[in-house]
């Protein structure tokens, strides 16, 4: 980058008031053949007089190796120059174009104010010009009037286009920056980051940004001074240059000539704008630091303090920005405003001094928190058709500072949803509430701060933003409803609405076997409800009346193979219903307290075998009886009772449980069946008999009466 400053020296003819004449200066022949001349070898001098004394005009001067002109002068100077600049290329001159004095200005006490600074023009892109002739409505000159030629070697090797660092040599137009930005919030710690390709930039605020060692900036020539806090956002246009950059690479070049004229024309510390937006909408880091700090720019004076410039890279007098450019403007602001919790449709009470150029002095102003910079200063940036987008913008930064968050998922059971997701406020790293409404009333109120390094990777703001939360439902289909609650009042936001419906799953199982006994039944099988793997209850009834219950707790792997939902399912248990044809039905009790289906319904036979035995012996003693022999109940194989009457009245009652292998070996129902006891008998006669009892409370057979003789 090279810049040469050149002396101007205004001739002391008479000038007229008629500014007709600045109109004639194309057809002047006067102008129109003069000699191209080397400015910095032979000086500047404006001693041509234009028809009619309106002005005075240079000759053509050399613009090779320069594509970037303007006029500076002495700070603090009363005159105003009224200049007007035309170029030259393959022998073809431009018309004349207004070299438009600069309406930005320091704010004082600053570290731009105490540099050794110079008022001037706004910069004028040439491009490629073979040569320039500038021209003056006054022969007065300011005190230190110079003109600055701005040179770019990779801007000239590149036919004006420029190709930043030397390391991007891409000339593609970037037109991927959507309408309407995507609903995605970042932020970087260090959005200077040097980047391995000019068209891969640092995310900020969900847009590319294109950094200073990208475009190729060079390094401040002093420290800007930090403001305190941020308060607002300014938006501007650079009016020059032009829009008819046609490529990234240009308008780096562009950006790199405004930067070398703010620094060492004007005596700037930097680049006046804290970040720059181009007509594709890619974003430009501007004033170094001005992603982290609020850094005090040199854009709007009085009011450069707290304040956050962004310039639109053209002219928007007529032009309107296209949407990307809009876009990016509103995002580039929202990812300032997140970091200092301003709300952007709100206003501020702006305390200013003094500002060169400022409609305002020593006094407080009410202003928007995003406003245009002819609100405070005398001047028509950001153009008309630049001004007219700050509606759109303020209402965009605004739904951009809106926590956002995303329902990752829904689950269900049968008697309960859980809502899982996570929930950010751009404004702060700290945790938020989430309401949960269900079919439109409010059932949760839970705080989103649970770990998601995928959330903090993505959007730099913390990692404490998850969240899940169960919520009794019962079965059907619910309206559910998520809303993000921002940390400042007022700021909240429907993340997702969903139709979810609840399954109560009816239980299952099968009756795999009913045998039949005595007293009632065996049944064996499974019973599981889907909605869960614990072990569910089991219901009996017989002939329609409760007849008993269980839990289905058994091990059944089988059938935790099948349903995979565990294998503690199984059952073998005993329902009691005595002899005869009855109705026996299992239910499955459901977990949630829903449907109990039929497992299954049986008509079995209960049969009760009378038992049967034998009177062996009966011997007789001085005063008893003893009877001996066998009692059995085919229904089991343990012993029975057996009951002794003498005279009719019950004597006694023993258990048949002596060993009686004879009788194992015919029954096959085991050998503990015998029995051998005595009662109390006078000499008298006596009748003896003996009862085998029955296991199951059925009939108890007489197995003999014996009638005994009196001694």
């Amino acid at each position: 980058m090279t810049i040469a400053e050149v002396p101007v020296v205004l001739d002391a003819a008479e000038v007229g008031d008629d500014e007709a004449g600045v109109t004639q200066l194309a057809q002047d022949p006067a102008v129109a053949v003069q000699p191209v001349e080397d400015p910095v070898t032979d000086g500047v001098v404006a001693d041509v007089p234009v028809a009619d004394g309106a002005g005075v005009v240079t000759a053509a001067l050399d613009a090779a190796g320069a594509q970037t002109v303007a006029l500076t002068w002495d700070a603090g100077a009363d005159t105003v120059v009224d200049a007007r600049v035309r170029t030259q290329t393959d022998g073809v001159w431009s018309e004349w174009a207004q070299l438009e004095a600069d309406d930005v200005g320091v704010d004082a006490g600053t570290a731009d104010d105490r540099a050794d600074r110079r008022a001037g023009t706004d910069a004028f892109w040439v491009g490629d010009a073979d040569a320039v002739q500038l021209a003056f409505a006054e022969s007065v000159a300011p005190a230190g009037l110079t003109l600055a030629l701005i040179g770019d070697d990779a801007a000239s090797a590149s036919g004006g286009a420029g190709a930043g660092t030397g390391t991007a040599t891409s000339t593609a137009v970037r037109t991927d920056a959507p309408a309407v930005a995507p609903a995605l919030w970042t932020r970087t710690s260090d959005a200077r980051v040097v980047q391995a390709s000019s068209t891969v930039a640092s995310p900020v605020g969900g847009v590319s940004m294109i950094t200073r060692e990208e475009w190729g900036a060079a390094a401040p020539a002093c420290q800007p001074d930090v403001a305190s806090r941020l308060v607002g956002a300014v938006l501007h246009h650079t009016a020059q240059p032009r829009n008819d950059y046609a490529t990234v690479d240009e308008a780096k070049a562009r950006l790199r000539q405004i930067q070398a004229y703010h620094i060492a024309a004007r005596g700037w510390c930097d680049i006046g704008y804290n970040m720059l937006v181009d007509k594709w909408g890619n974003l430009y880091e501007g004033r170094d630091d001005s992603m982290t700090e609020p850094v005090i720019g040199v854009h709007t004076g009085g009011f450069n303090t707290g304040t956050f410039g962004i310039s639109m890279l053209g002219d928007y007098s007529t032009l309107t920005p296209s949407a990307a450019t809009t876009a990016t403007v509103a995002r580039a602001i929202a990812a300032r405003f997140g970091a200092w919790g301003l709300d952007a449709t709100g206003t501020m009470a702006y305390t200013t001094t003094t500002g060169e150029n400022s409609r305002y002095q020593n006094q407080t102003v009410t202003l928007p928190r995003v406003f245009g910079h002819r609100d405070t200063a005398y001047t028509a940036c950001p153009g008309n058709a630049g001004y007219a987008t700050l509606a759109a913008v303020r209402t965009r930064v605004a739904q951009l500072l809106l926590p956002v968050g995303y329902v990752d998922a829904v689950r269900t059971t049968s008697s309960s949803l859980t809502v899982a997701g996570w929930a950010m406020d751009p404004m702060t790293p700290d945790p938020i509430a989430v309401h949960v409404y269900v079919d439109g009333r409010g059932v949760s109120n839970t705080t989103a701060g649970a770990a998601r390094p995928d959330v903090a990777a993505v959007y730099g703001n913390g990692a404490q933003h998850g969240f899940s939360v169960t919520i009794p439902a019962s079965p059907g289909t619910h309206s559910v409803c998520v809303f993000a609650i921002g940390a400042v009042g007022g700021r909240h936001t429907l993340v997702e609405c969903r139709e979810i419906t609840v399954v109560n799953s009816p239980p299952m199982g099968a009756l795999d076997v009913v045998r039949t006994t005595p007293a009632g039944v065996t049944v064996i099988g499974w019973a599981m409800d889907p909605d869960t793997s614990a072990p569910i209850a089991v219901h009996a009834y017989v002939d329609g009346r409760f007849a008993g219950a269980w839990t289905a707790s058994d091990t059944r792997p089988d059938v935790g193979r099948i349903f995979g939902n565990g294998a503690a399912h199984g059952f073998t248990s005993f329902v009691p219903t005595g002899s005869g044809e009855h109705d026996v039905c299992l239910y499955a009790i459901d977990s949630q307290g829903g449907p109990n289906p039929v497992l299954a319904c049986r008509r079995v036979t209960v049969v009760n075998a009378t038992p049967i035995g034998s009177l062996d012996r009966v011997t007789r003693g001085p005063d008893s009886v003893t009877v001996a022999g066998w009692a059995m109940d085919p229904d089991t194989a343990a012993p029975i009772a057996v009951h002794v009457y003498v005279d009719g009245q019950l004597a006694t009652g023993a258990l048949a449980s002596r060993a009686r292998p004879d009788v194992g070996r015919v029954f096959g129902n085991g050998s503990d069946h015998g029995f051998q006891v005595t009662v109390p008998a006078g000499p008298a006669s006596r009748e003896v008999c003996v009862y085998a009892i029955d296991s199951q409370g059925g009939t108890n057979p007489l197995l003999a009466c014996r009638r005994l003789t009196g001694s």
